[in-house]
């Protein structure tokens, strides 16, 4: 079938196979969820970055934390691009939590949310090939390594039927 492994290790892989796809589809369809919920809720409102707090990241991607002033309060606010200091940015909140915003305003696309949500360049086309992975591929293959779990755990010397 999938890897040509011992029966213990088919039935490691097998289990890291069934309980990986649920938890991938909910990573991934978390940050799409989160978008779709501040294009649909989100009110606009100003918020002014105060200061660069810190920086992470590795090859290709960096991370940005700002302190962000929002209706007199502070926050640090992660970013997954450089914003400028001492300017004010139209940001989408949602009502039920007033930590969680985007930059972004009422007549955002779902597109240019999802950008200021997760970044852009590559990260962006590895959420996409990824969507496209998880929507497309991944239903038949999972149907599939159920349907034939049985011979995909009992093969092998040991647990062959004579």
């Amino acid at each position: 079938m999938i890897f040509d492994t011992k029966p213990t290790q088919s039935f490691v892989v097998y289990h890291f196979l069934l309980i990986g796809f649920p938890v991938l589809i909910w990573l991934f369809a978390d940050a799409a969820i989160e978008t779709y919920r501040y294009w649909k809720y989100g009110v606009e409102k100003s918020a002014m970055v105060i200061e660069l707090s810190n920086t992470s990241g590795y090859k290709g991607h960096t991370t940005y934390y700002y302190k962000v002033e929002l209706e007199g309060s502070l926050f640090t606010k992660r970013v997954p691009y450089q914003l400028r200091t001492n300017e004010t940015y139209s940001v989408l909140v949602i009502p039920d939590a007033p930590k969680d915003f985007v930059i972004g305003n009422n007549k955002s696309s779902l597109y240019q949310l999802f950008e200021n949500i997760v970044g852009n360049g590559l990260i962006q086309i590895y959420y996409v090939t990824t969507y496209i992975f998880i929507f497309i591929f991944a239903p038949p293959f999972y149907v599939g390594l159920l349907i034939h779990r049985r011979e995909y755990l009992y093969r092998g010397k040991f647990w062959k039927k004579k």
